[in-house]
């Protein structure tokens, strides 16, 4: 379960309240226009941005709760975080940045590393630098180090905007394998409405800094006139 209200007001005037909540759903795609207030979300969730006030619940743990002073550091609430552009650790090789939050973050990866690197066919890449992998194989292995820090939550950012069709729908396959393994919620970030009907049943729309609407994907996707790009695509 996932319940949230952040409210933020910018310096260039323009503020955010975003409240919504989620029951029972594994995966949940977070759709809307570019500047609505999806990475502000992701962002607050993570614990990277503070709201002016707001209060977040995951399962049963508070993250956030203004009015009484409650705020999780963002090494302590767990969040495994997928950022667009990678952010790999470039003097780790790609064992070790899958292995860092376990080492040093003193987690317990809910899916045991021989396990995850399979889930993620990059079983040939252990050994390999972070600057010789490509696109698609440096996100793998940021999911990967992901899911070794993630206990309560999964944040996808976009994780296939700068990717191929063809690697692209690889990384969703990973993403549907992650899914059915996960005991915590994961939030898929996504401008492409195929990969949230593939990968969703549920999806939040937000737009203007306000979650707008959450409900089944195909209908969110209808309603906000995203099943167009599906039929031409």
């Amino acid at each position: 379960m996932l319940s949230f209200e952040y409210k933020k007001k910018f310096d260039g005037g323009s503020t955010l309240h975003l409240k919504g909540e989620v029951r029972g759903e594994r995966l949940v795609a977070v759709l809307g226009p570019s500047g609505s207030g999806k990475t502000s979300l992701a962002n607050f969730l993570a614990g990277l941005v503070r709201p002016d006030s707001g209060r977040c619940v995951v399962n049963g743990v508070v993250f956030d709760d203004t009015a009484n002073g409650v705020r999780l550091e963002p090494q302590d609430r767990q969040v495994g975080f997928v950022f667009q552009n990678h952010w790999l650790f470039p003097y780790l090789n790609v064992a070790d940045n899958i292995k860092y939050p376990v080492r040093f973050g003193k987690r317990t990866p809910l899916i045991p590393f021989d396990d995850l690197v399979q889930v993620l066919h990059i079983e040939h890449l252990l050994d390999r630098m972070p600057a010789s992998l490509s696109g698609g194989e440096a996100q793998r292995v940021s999911l990967a180090r992901a899911l070794s820090s993630a206990q309560r939550m999964l944040i996808l950012d976009e994780p296939t905007a700068s990717l191929d069709p063809r690697l692209r729908q690889e990384l969703v396959g990973c993403v549907r394998e992650v899914a059915c393994r996960s005991p915590f919620p994961i939030l898929y970030i996504t401008h492409a409405a195929k990969e949230a009907l593939e990968l969703a049943a549920v999806s939040m729309f937000i737009a203007d800094g306000k979650v707008v609407e959450t409900g089944l994907t195909e209908d969110v996707l209808r309603r906000h006139g995203y099943l167009c790009e599906i039929a031409y695509a």
